[in-house]
């Protein structure tokens, strides 16, 4: 892992608003528990469900399916 995904805050989303901001290289917190990398090939998948209203809940492929 390079320097520049190691110490980066994970990020939470809550809503469709908070998707829109999300940049490469920007660490997500899941619902699940685990993160996930945007733009990071060797990241977990992030899968996301709509559960109406703009509100999201977040899960990675070891806890979605």
């Amino acid at each position: 892992m390079t320097d520049k995904y190691k110490n980066k805050p994970a990020t939470v989303i809550r809503s469709i608003d908070d998707l829109s901001k999300l940049q490469n290289g920007t660490k997500v917190k899941l619902d699940c528990g685990h993160h996930c990398t945007i733009g990071h090939n060797l990241a977990n998948t992030l899968i996301i469900y709509s559960l109406g209203s703009g509100r999201i809940e977040t899960k990675c492929h070891n806890c979605g399916y």
